[in-house]
């Protein structure tokens, strides 16, 4: 069951993150259990370096637009790596 942790979200994804997602180890496991949760349209900055049919693209404004940033870096968080 999907819930909101965060106080002013209401978003809830079309669909789980899938196992394979780019965010498999942007979460210490030694931290996970203490974590808060977070949907993944609630931290944009995120969220923009996910490229997935099923996930619409998000865009940042701000000095965290991934279109700001280094050509390498951006795809190198998209990849997951």
């Amino acid at each position: 069951m999907l819930r909101s942790a965060a106080p002013n979200c209401n978003l809830q994804p079309p669909n789980p993150v899938a196992p394979h997602s780019p965010l498999v180890g942007q979460v210490n496991p030694e931290t996970l259990r203490t974590t808060r949760e977070r949907h993944i349209r609630c931290n944009p900055t995120l969220a923009q370096f996910i490229v997935a049919d099923e996930f619409p693209p998000v865009t940042v404004e701000g000095p965290f637009d991934k279109r700001q940033l280094d050509p390498a870096y951006v795809r190198q968080q998209e990849r997951g790596t």
